[in-house]
């Protein structure tokens, strides 16, 4: 073993520490032994005290003390990492100690961050967001803070406001936007293996609206600009920069944007509609072909996992038809494709998150060190990578 990778072994072995699970087996229950599952869910139920919010702010006061608490990678694993940076926009309004579970998973010194914390979110969340973004160079809180109503353009708007600021930042080569509530299935090495495959295409969900989506959402305010036919879609997005650099300075993407504005859940069909129009010419953008005769779907995506009512929720637990992830759903969660799942509660959710907390380290790790390669054939074979756009 050369002398880097003993250093480098050493490094993250000790960044580890924070992340290790000892009330169960991680590796079992990812695997479905059922008995280390039981008393995962068992141990789930127990109610443990979160850290509240002050106590975030308060951590956050001491900068190295907090990184090395949590045990942040602050150094760039492989040049390959290194060389193709990822920025993300964070969208928040509470559980302040989730939020910085999430971005110690997501952390690299070479990415960049926008977090944005709702404006009717608490002064102690405000202000222990702000502190952790104090303690990096590279994460930051949006310019602008806006109050969000579910329907409604502020929806979409703090998405917006992170693009803008991002774009003044380094040169990264993809944006993925999330939520507080969301949580990495994929390595960073493995986001940036899948997005070098992408070559350019944006993972963006799309279907053909069904006519209540047309009379309730938009019907008072068709047609819209630039011919530009509308699709429905999530609002969990995998953007190439091209397609950013499209978003803030087209006037066609102002025009869309601007006529958005009135539309009910706005976020649900402006970057998908732009990127499903090909006489557009949008970088990145599809073809807008229907993935199968009397199909609906335009593009179905793997940005994230996100289970509705009544699909299959293993802790049977939904919050406005959405299921809320546990430790029951990791076994199945092991096998899924896509980058990030959706919706875990802190305190419904413990242990589920930090046995992929554990298990995304221990990839990282032997990733790092060359013993873990990946896959990316299924990445490539997505429809929407072989339906891009040329050029």
């Amino acid at each position: 073993m050369s002398r880097r990778s003993e250093l480098l072994g050493a490094y993250l072995r000790e960044q580890g520490l924070s992340v290790r699970v000892r009330e169960v087996d991680c590796r079992k229950v990812l695997h479905g032994h059922s008995q280390e599952v039981d008393k995962a869910n068992a141990l789930e139920r127990q109610q443990v005290p979160i850290p509240t919010d002050v106590h975030i702010g308060q951590l956050a006061g001491n900068c190295s003390g907090f990184r090395q608490h949590y045990g942040f990678l602050m150094d760039p694993l492989t040049r390959m990492e290194e060389n193709f940076p990822i920025a993300f926009t964070v969208l928040a309004y509470k559980q302040a100690s989730q939020v910085v579970d999430l971005l110690r998973a997501i952390y690299r010194p070479q990415n960049w961050y926008c977090l944005h914390a709702d404006q009717k979110s608490s002064v102690h969340f405000r202000q222990a967001m702000e502190a952790v973004s104090n303690c990096f160079p590279n994460v930051f809180m949006a310019s602008r803070a806006v109050k969000v109503y579910w329907g409604k353009f502020s929806v979409l708007e703090p998405e917006i406001v992170c693009l803008q600021d991002l774009w003044t930042k380094g040169q990264w080569e993809y944006v993925i936007n999330l939520s507080g509530q969301e949580f990495p299935l994929r390595t960073n090495y493995e986001l940036v293996r899948i997005l070098k495959a992408y070559k350019g295409a944006n993972d963006v969900e799309a279907f053909v609206p069904d006519y209540r989506t047309v009379h309730y959402r938009w019907q008072s305010f068709l047609p819209a600009p630039h011919n530009i036919s509308l699709y429905k879609g999530g609002v969990q997005v995998v953007l190439s920069r091209g397609f950013v650099d499209y978003v803030l300075h087209s006037p066609t993407a102002r025009d869309f944007l601007r006529w958005c504005q009135n539309t009910k859940h706005p976020d649900e069909h402006f970057f998908n509609s732009l990127n499903h129009n090909p006489h557009l010419r949008v970088p990145g953008g599809g073809t807008g072909q229907r993935l199968s005769k009397g199909s609906r779907a335009i593009s179905l995506t793997v940005a994230r996992l996100k289970v509705w009512k009544p699909g299959y929720c293993p802790g049977r637990k939904y919050v406005c038809h959405v299921c809320i992830l546990n430790v029951r759903a990791l076994p199945w969660l092991r096998t899924r494709l896509e980058l990030f799942a959706n919706k875990f509660y802190a305190d419904y959710s413990r242990l589920a998150l930090r046995c992929l907390a554990e298990d995304l380290h221990n990839r990282t790790r032997e990733q790092a060190l060359g013993r873990m390669g990946f896959d990316v054939l299924p990445y490539q074979r997505q429809t929407f990578v072989r339906n891009r756009l040329p050029g």
